[in-house]
């Protein structure tokens, strides 16, 4: 009998964090991956090395084409899975319907962060598809939510939304979570269906930016006033360069709700597996990782806060452990696991299998990472990096020439430190380009092809713009 696969992405979830808040999920995984190694910094580039196996400037997913439209599902490891239904459940805008990630899918579902129903009318595609500002704009949800087949679902969402907004700045909670209990809800009907064996995608934006307390979960110690919000990510970080110590309490309050997020999903992840394997037939494996990590202005994380800019090992180790496997897999101490061979592993589910590939040197690329608007020190923050672990040194390299070697520290998550060793050239041979060959093809920072369908609202609210 055939099984089912479940893959679930936190979106922005750092290790060390994971660790100490999200114990009921290590207490209940088979198997955990203790040196497992993300492929790039940020959606676009991090999703698509899983989805492909393949480096950015392979795949050709990253921040200047982050579209799937020009990629078969033979290229995935979607592909394992195509005897299976397959259903996704997502808030990320860069693994949605802007982007042709929904044509991979029987059923796809794209849930705003600030959705309370799943079946009513979607906001982000509302914001996509009605060019409206003002009156006009909300004329035009009614509209659409009268249509739709759940309109009182549509309304309601519609009225969160806009109601959460207004809250903003006041002493009071927000009166919803970020998106995880409503798309876990919906994602265990869809598994309830009786359609096995499936393969569901989900990715949480629970742990991304931004971050305020809600009626679900908040850090004691933040005012309910308080939204990260109040500071862009880039902008931000330009601050940061020229006040290092200025922002203090701001970071604090981040860090802290960051914290409460991941707890709050640490919660609600393990009902949620022992669910799925309670509505379904067949045995039922889940796994569950992370895109990348979040940089919290530690020293380790070049006192950046967010996930541009650098790949700190606060943005690259994750999380991955795995739920009722086929097979118990011990991972070596001292070996990585690359996001790159995660597809393998998830396509050897379909074939009952645990399939696990160490690499003893495993590549990282960022092609670019701010936004297609005109910031401050955009040359910087859109500057192409590459890095290669080997053993316990990480090299870095980027754009701008410059190389650092770092050592890390197998104990302790999340921790790199620079040391004075020479540079070795070899890792550099583990590209098919270049770097500056690459990032060459772009020296327009402007001609980024985010295409028409991407809604600017959005990307506000994901704390880029």
């Amino acid at each position: 009998m055939a099984r089912n696969v479940v893959f679930v992405v936190l979106d922005s979830v750092r290790k060390d964090y994971f660790d100490e808040f999200a114990p009921r999920l290590a207490d209940a995984a088979d198997v955990s991956f203790e040196h497992c190694r993300a492929a790039s910094n940020w959606s676009p580039s991090s999703h698509g090395a899983i989805v492909t196996g393949e480096l950015p400037h392979v795949s050709g997913l990253h921040s200047h084409d982050p579209t799937y439209d020009d990629i078969p599902l033979e290229d995935t490891f979607l592909d394992a899975f195509a005897d299976h239904y397959r259903f996704a459940v997502s808030s990320n805008l860069f693994v949605a319907r802007p982007y042709g990630f929904d044509e991979y899918f029987d059923d796809f579902t794209n849930v705003s962060r600030h959705s309370v129903f799943a079946e009513g009318e979607e906001i982000d595609s509302f914001l996509h598809d009605v060019d409206a500002e003002g009156v006009r704009r909300y004329v035009e949800f009614v509209k659409q939510a009268l249509a739709h087949d759940e309109t009182v679902k549509s309304i309601a969402n519609g009225l969160m939304l806009k109601t959460n907004d207004y809250l903003e700045g006041v002493p009071i909670p927000r009166l919803w979570d970020y998106g995880a209990r409503t798309q876990l809800s919906h994602a265990t009907d869809l598994a309830a269906a009786g359609r096995e064996p499936f393969f569901g995608f989900l990715n949480l934006m629970e742990t991304h930016n931004p971050h305020a307390n809600n009626v679900f979960y908040g850090a004691d110690d933040v005012s309910d006033a308080w939204w990260s919000d109040k500071h862009r990510t880039v902008p931000f970080n330009n601050l940061l360069l020229d006040d290092p110590d200025g922002y203090d309490d701001h970071v604090q309050h981040y860090r802290d709700v960051y914290a409460a997020s991941i707890e709050y999903v640490d919660r609600l992840l393990v009902p949620f597996v022992e669910e799925l394997q309670r509505v379904s037939d067949h045995e039922t494996t889940v796994v569950v990782t992370a895109d990348h990590g979040e940089n919290l202005c530690y020293p380790d994380d070049d006192g950046m806060l967010g996930h541009i800019g650098n790949v700190t090992e606060s943005l690259l180790h994750v999380p991955l452990l795995v739920f009722n496997a086929p097979e118990s897999v011990r991972e070596p101490d001292d070996t990585y696991f690359s996001q790159l061979d995660l597809g393998t592993l998830l396509a050897g589910l379909a074939e009952d299998e645990l399939p696990v590939e160490y690499r003893d040197r495993v590549p990282v690329e960022v092609v670019g990472g701010a936004p297609p608007d005109h910031v401050e020190n955009y040359d910087y923050w859109d500057r192409m990096i590459r890095a290669v672990y080997d053993g316990d040194r990480k090299y870095v390299w980027d754009s701008f020439g410059d190389r650092t070697v770092y050592g890390i520290d197998r104990d302790r998550p999340c921790r790199q430190t620079e040391v004075d060793e020479p540079w070795d050239d070899t890792v550099e041979e583990l590209f098919e380009v270049e770097l500056h060959e690459f990032k060459g093809r772009f020296s327009d920072a402007q001609e980024k092809d985010w295409g028409d369908d991407v809604p600017e609202e959005r990307l506000k609210r994901l704390g880029y713009l």
